[in-house]
């Protein structure tokens, strides 16, 4: 069985994984709960907190399951070696964009984001060339070529020391999943993803082929500044095997927060009656620098005042994120 769930806040998420977790369990099943890494202990403490402690359920992410043995390229240090090719390359003066040897610390971090990009797209050095040939802009032909010139080097460096980078690493984790078909009595979890590239989706297909349930929690919401990518592209993939289910939890604020929040992003927003409450606080600040710290130092007199309350826990309302 495919299943898509939409929460609203990460809590949310967390907690109905938690509830689906232990209901799978009493049944006698194993669960993998994949996510990012930096969910995965906020992942753990909740499964403990509902389980009290399990062996029949695991959070893990893409790459900590492949566990091969070959080598794989840390982030960082693949930052380093393209800031080093990038360094070559102006020395040879190969390069026409990126020629400003100051610069490569800052442009080495961007460049190798959109070389991750093009493993997970399957782009090589010799597709990037011939799109370039192809663009009438001068300047972006140019930028394209730079690419192209980058991941050619680097894609050289790796294989001359056997290395795998870590987006070209994780193509080989739908191969391990049929192969081994570890999960045939096992329920996987794909947990708060904000986005899926091309080898996500190929895990994802993996994944439905094999597992005994697929579920899918994502956060979302109905304001424009959601686009719940990530839910419409696991539910198109898992539809490729099956039917998928497709749960909305509904708004998690209530009350007074709930009013808030609308009021928040459609000022036209009165509601049917008008609400009573002693939940309200008004005060004014000099500027937004000032509304922010008041907010901050809230949270955290609460946070010292409560100890089982976590920073998850809080929602700041503001009409433009950007501003605050």
């Amino acid at each position: 069985m495919f299943t898509s769930i939409t929460a609203y806040t990460l809590s949310e998420c967390m907690d109905v994984t938690a509830q689906y977790v232990t209901a799978y369990e009493e049944k006698g099943d194993y669960n993998l709960i994949f996510c990012e890494d930096r969910l995965t202990l906020i992942a753990e403490r909740t499964l403990t907190k509902a389980l009290g402690g399990t062996f029949r359920s695991s959070v893990t992410t893409f790459s900590r399951y492949l566990q091969k043995q070959e080598k794989a390229l840390s982030k960082q240090g693949s930052v380093m070696a393209v800031g080093n090719v990038m360094t070559k390359l102006q020395r040879e003066g190969k390069l026409q964009c990126f020629t400003s040897v100051s610069g490569v610390g800052n442009y080495a971090k961007s460049i190798y984001e959109t070389l991750s990009q093009f493993f997970a797209s399957g782009i090589d050095a010799a597709i990037l060339k011939d799109a370039a040939d192809s663009l009438h802009d001068d300047i972006l032909r140019k930028k394209t070529h730079d690419l192209a010139l980058i991941l050619e080097e680097y894609t050289g460096y790796l294989q001359s020391r056997m290395l795998f980078d870590e987006s070209k690493y994780l193509q080989m984790l739908p191969q391990k999943i049929r192969e081994e078909n570890a999960l045939k009595n096992c329920n996987v979890f794909f947990l708060c993803y904000s986005s899926f590239t091309k080898q996500s989706c190929e895990t994802i297909r993996a994944v439905c082929q094999c597992a005994k349930n697929v579920i899918g929690v994502f956060c979302g919401g109905k304001e424009d500044m959601y686009t719940n990518a990530a839910k419409l592209r696991f539910e198109s993939t898992c539809k490729e095997f099956g039917k998928v289910r497709s749960l909305d939890l509904g708004q998690a604020l209530q009350g007074e927060a709930e009013r808030l929040r609308k009021g928040l992003y459609n000022p036209q927003y009165a509601g049917d009656t008008a609400m009573k409450t002693d939940k309200i606080r008004i005060f004014e600040a000099k500027d937004k620098t000032m509304e922010a710290q008041y907010v901050a130092v809230q949270i955290r007199r609460y946070m010292q005042t409560h100890t089982n309350a976590r920073y998850r826990d809080f929602a700041v309302l503001v009409p433009s994120v950007d501003e605050y």
